[in-house]
């Protein structure tokens, strides 16, 4: 394999790993953001697929082209010197809320599944973070390129089994044509307009995640050798978050009487198949390990010039999410992911009008 498709491979399995976190793995941003409409929100999942393939490329193309080194560069570029400046801290508020989530979704992991108290699970997987953020750059890149394969054709794999092994399915005698029939005489019946809730979902549902994302792929810089690097890059990692939300929400959808209010609804679901729920565990735990990673990784970046002592910096992420993890997993989906979703809404449309309509968006950069 040549050098570009090693790095192209990593770039998707960093961009991927990145969105790919507990809220995602364990269904309830699935059931959240697209499940709730039913079929309609698959549709609102196709429109995020796209939306992820086309500004992960945007992002890397202004990285490469420019020579973006950090954030604040990217921050300066797209959105100038003044709101560039609070768009950095307002990112690195929501990336402080993200990591804590997780160490959150880490101590859920502990009660529902290993039956032990959810504190002890939290400070496991704030260990580890500490441990593979004193490995900088090339230990995160590493630890998303061996699990995102795993993520992407394991979730693939189990969602399609239990889809075609549930019960509901099963006994309804329903075909797998009958299913697709109904899904796209549904597509015929949608208007699209900003008044359909599954659009604007999906879009929240993106945006939010885009505030991660970017803070980390604008740090990949030296693993984009061309802008064919940064186009494959960008679209196959939206392709594996597209390709495994449809498999993970089928068995969703048709088990959404009794999941729809669940803490992590697939574990409840695969908690009745004994010889998938360990390999499930397994998905999960890489999930929620990546996407804490990465949001610590991004905070470490950012805080690094103004503070820098790196150790401090980590050490205090580590205490920092184990504290926060207490406010629950659920309530930070709920209640706190929506509002950075507008942000993020904000930044997704300066980096598409950077990265494919400005004239001249190879600019020197002075900071």
């Amino acid at each position: 394999m040549s050098l570009e498709k090693k790095n192209i491979l990593k770039i998707a399995s960093v961009y991927t790993g990145t969105v790919l976190g507990a809220g995602f793995a364990s269904g309830k941003e699935l059931v959240s953001f697209f499940v709730g409409f039913g079929l309609p929100g698959f549709f609102g999942m196709i429109i995020s697929g796209m939306f992820f393939s086309l500004i992960g490329f945007g992002v890397l193309k202004i990285v490469f082209e420019n020579k973006i080194k950090d954030y604040h560069e990217f921050s300066v570029l797209i959105f100038g010197e003044k709101f560039g400046c609070v768009s950095e801290w307002l990112v690195c508020g929501f990336l402080l809320v993200l990591f804590s989530a997780m160490i959150a979704a880490g101590g859920e992991m502990s009660r529902s599944v290993f039956k032990i108290n959810g504190f002890n699970g939290e400070v496991v997987l704030s260990c580890l973070c500490f441990f593979t953020f004193l490995f900088e750059l090339d230990g995160f890149v590493e630890i998303n390129t061996l699990l995102a394969p795993v993520l992407v054709i394991g979730g693939i794999a189990i969602g399609l089994y239990i889809f075609f092994e549930t019960p509901a399915w099963t006994a309804s005698n329903t075909s797998f044509e009958d299913f697709f029939q109904k899904f796209f005489l549904s597509f015929k019946s949608i208007s699209f307009s900003l008044s359909n809730n599954f659009i604007t979902s999906a879009l929240i549902y993106v945006s939010y995640n885009i505030i991660t994302a970017v803070t980390v792929l604008v740090s990949l810089g030296k693993l984009i050798l061309s802008k064919k690097t940064a186009k494959y890059g960008g679209i196959f990692g939206g392709v594996c978050v597209f390709l495994l939300g449809i498999s993970m929400s089928l068995p969703l959808f048709a088990n959404y009487n009794e999941i729809y209010s669940a803490q992590m609804p697939v574990l409840s679901i695969i908690l009745n198949y004994r010889a998938l729920k360990y390999i499930y565990v397994v998905i999960l735990l890489s999930a929620i390990f990546t996407t804490a990673l990465a949001n610590g990784f991004s905070l470490i970046q950012n805080f690094e010039k103004s503070v820098g002592n790196k150790l401090f910096i980590k050490i205090f992420l580590s205490v920092w999410g184990i504290l926060m993890a207490q406010v629950g997993f659920s309530n930070f989906i709920d209640k706190i992911y929506p509002f950075f979703g507008a942000i993020g809404m904000i930044e997704t449309f300066f980096i598409i009008k950077t990265a494919f309509f400005s004239k001249n968006h190879q600019n020197t950069i002075d900071v």
